[in-house]
């Protein structure tokens, strides 16, 4: 049971990375047009870093807490891959946005 959390947490990193693979075989590759289409390009480097900054914090207060005395490395390791995981998905959301195609073939 102690390994429990970062079990949960790789798991909904495999799915969110999945997600996107799915995402990127089903939608093309298409420029943003539109009022929005400067946000599309500015917010994801935005959400990384916001996301590379969280992951210092995570790591920095496992260290200053005490690294096994609440979470094993495990549950580190399963939750800097969520967030990993998670910047991949914005990625691949943001730059793959045009309309369902019928897939390559």
């Amino acid at each position: 049971m102690r390994h429990l959390i970062g079990l949960v947490l790789c798991s909904y990193g495999l799915w969110l990375l999945y997600g996107a693979l799915r995402h990127r075989r089903t939608h093309a590759l298409a420029p943003a047009s539109g009022q929005l289409a400067i946000l599309a390009d500015i917010m994801p480097p935005l959400v990384i870093m916001g996301i590379g900054v969280a992951a210092l914090e995570v790591v920095l207060a496992y260290a200053v807490v005490g690294q096994s005395r609440h979470f094993s490395l495990f549950d580190l390791i399963g939750v800097l891959f969520v967030l990993a995981s998670y910047g991949a998905w914005i990625l691949v959301k943001t730059r793959y946005r045009g309309s369902p195609d019928a897939g390559p073939g």
